[in-house]
């Protein structure tokens, strides 16, 4: 059932989202001039947006994600000086971003995700000082090419920036220096999965409020942790796998207050297996390391008590460790899609089947029948 606001005797708002509704949008829409909230998401939608958008210059929210949607974004968009939140995402197919939405002045949140937007990220993105999130991932922005990140350079002038997303895209070349004149209010900053080349700018740890980091799956980036990354003292997901990082994990990373999730993932043969020395109270640990188990590094998680989940599934060899059994507080244990072999222990939460998971060890055996793993010999 859809909804429509009314104040006045005047529509101001309407929401039709996820009606399953197909045909056009009709260019009439442009006849509610008082309209503030439309939303007619998650339908059927085909066709073009009509440019008759552009007359609701009332509208503060405009949510039109999940259609089929093609040709691009009208122009007209612009004419909506109050809009405050494109969210939810646009429709798919619509090419590429239309300078004249840097137009809106007041546009807080704007989300793109999940599209098949192309071209460059536009610079005119700076003009918008009240942006608070800009959700870009999982589209083909930028050509593998150096300069593909210049945009940061605008974005410095986002003051009110919280959370910018771009990962999984096609941006290519070095983390702009400016990336530490962003706004110190930012929370999140996704760039992971693109093809970033270089080293990560040291002023990094100018934002001294982010919560999560992303940089994983940027396989040319071969260079140590900036130590500066330790001014993160709010840091909640830092994902730094399948990424090229060398050297030792910074001490000043004091992660002892946090519950780090995806923990520091890293491909990190090429890290020091040293860790923080106030990483005992973790609650949440992810993969940091492939190979077999440093003993150094299971010094460190045989002290870690207080783990309530820990992810080991990253190709890692070698039998699995019997001292998780002694984990009181464990809820979730992953070591599927390894190289573990041998026997796998049965005592205290090795019991539990809906807490362990070993799938994809060929060489495992034993374990508790649920397991349904070939018996030890």
């Amino acid at each position: 059932m859809g909804y429509m606001w009314q104040q006045h005797k005047r529509v101001i708002g309407l929401e039709l989202g996820g009606l399953q509704l197909g045909g056009v949008i009709s260019p009439s829409i442009g006849n509610l001039s008082f309209l503030i909230s439309l939303d007619l998401s998650n339908n059927s939608f085909g066709g073009t947006i009509p440019q008759e958008v552009g007359k609701l210059f009332r509208l503060e929210y405009l949510y039109m994600s999940s259609n089929v949607l093609r040709r691009g974004m009208p122009t007209s968009l612009s004419n909506c000086s109050r809009l405050l939140d494109l969210g939810g995402g646009v429709p798919s197919e619509l090419g590429s971003i239309p300078t004249t939405l840097a137009n809106i002045s007041t546009l807080q949140e704007l989300r793109m995700e999940f599209n098949s937007l192309t071209g460059s990220i536009p610079p005119s993105f700076g003009k918008q000082q009240n942006m608070q999130t800009l959700a870009l991932h999982a589209n083909y922005f930028g050509s593998y090419s150096d300069g593909d990140f210049q945009f940061f350079n605008a974005l410095s002038y986002c003051t009110h920036l919280l959370s910018l997303s771009v990962g999984s895209n096609r941006l290519g070349g070095g983390l702009p220096s400016s990336i530490a004149n962003m706004s110190t209010n930012l929370t999140e900053l996704s760039p992971g999965g693109n093809h970033i080349s270089g080293i990560v700018p040291r002023d990094i740890g100018n934002l001294i409020h982010l919560q999560t980091l992303q940089l994983y799956g940027n396989l040319l980036m071969s260079e140590k942790i900036p130590s500066s990354i330790g001014n993160f003292t709010q840091l909640v997901k830092l994902y730094l796998s399948n990424s090229s990082f060398e050297g030792v994990i910074p001490p000043s990373l004091d992660i002892s207050c946090n519950s780090l999730i995806g923990s520091c993932q890293a491909k990190s043969q090429n890290l020091n297996s040293s860790l923080p020395k106030h990483i005992g109270q973790q609650e949440h640990i992810g993969t940091l390391f492939e190979g077999v188990i440093p003993p150094s590094l299971g010094k460190y998680i045989r002290g870690l008590v207080g783990l309530k989940r820990v992810d080991l599934s990253n190709n890692i060899s070698g039998s699995i460790p019997g001292y998780f059994s002694s984990f009181r507080l464990l809820e979730y244990l992953n070591q599927s899609n390894n190289n573990f072999e041998g026997r796998v222990p049965t005592k205290a939460k090795f019991q539990n089947s809906s807490i362990v998971s070993v799938y994809g060890n060929n060489n495992l055996c034993g374990g508790i029948k649920d397991l349904k793993l070939k018996p030890c010999f």
